[in-house]
């Protein structure tokens, strides 16, 4: 992956031989390894990349974390993280009741989107509600790499909670188109989030009012790789 700033070279396979045209300084990347080339003061240093994963699953009853009310564990229901309001700067005469997870961290194995990668949420609604539902992820080097949603073009159904409140809804990554927030700059984004980390998942509804939304797990998978948490 390359921009006007720097180029980032991941080796999966083989060995690869980068060259800084700038200043001819080389290296040999090889497999399971990567090499950010920035400017010419920087030395080309190899580094190794961390095993994926390709299944992921949230663990909110471990506290709170992201954006939303954490809710704790009790002897009725799991813990889950709720909806709070959420006023978007570019449109503040909407009210979102918005949460957010983050998920890839750079102290740990980076989670990665398949092809055929679905999104499993469970949760509670007050009432029947669309939930709008994206994704934020990186290159490997960490760089930003754009938001996606998985609800765009009313694809997702109303979702209907059951007697007791609960949902169970599935985005597809098929299904993900870039977000319209970062429209202005899709140029620069990548135009699919498949191969890329998974850095943050999101859900959100607007319905004019509070929906109650509270999600209690997430999970990523694939039939790509062999599960793992």
């Amino acid at each position: 992956s390359t921009d006007l700033s720097l180029t980032a070279l991941n080796v999966s396979d083989g060995k690869v031989r980068l060259r800084r045209l700038s200043d001819g300084s080389e290296v040999d990347v090889p497999a399971k390894h990567m090499v950010v080339a920035g400017d010419d003061d920087d030395k080309l240093t190899l580094a190794r990349v961390p095993e994926a994963v390709y299944h992921w699953k949230s663990k909110l009853g471990l506290g709170p974390k992201g954006y939303g009310k954490w809710l704790p564990t009790t002897e009725q229901r799991p813990a889950a993280l709720k909806a709070i309001p959420f006023v978007p700067s570019e449109n503040p005469k909407n009210t979102l009741y918005l949460l957010s997870i983050p998920v890839s961290r750079s102290d740990s194995t980076p989670v990665v989107i398949q092809p055929d990668s679905q999104f499993v949420v469970r949760g509670r609604l007050n009432r029947p509600a669309r939930i709008h539902f994206g994704i934020g992820v990186s290159h490997v080097n960490g760089e930003f790499a754009g938001k996606f949603r998985g609800d765009l073009d009313d694809r997702q159904q109303i979702s209907e909670p059951d007697e007791d409140g609960q949902f169970e809804v599935v985005y597809r990554i098929g299904d993900f188109s870039l977000d319209p927030c970062v429209w202005d700059r899709k140029e620069k984004l990548a135009a699919r989030p498949e191969r890329l980390i998974l850095d943050a998942i999101w859900a959100f509804t607007y319905a004019g009012g509070p929906s109650g939304l509270a999600i209690t797990e997430v999970e990523l998978i694939s039939s790509d790789e062999p599960l793992n948490e």
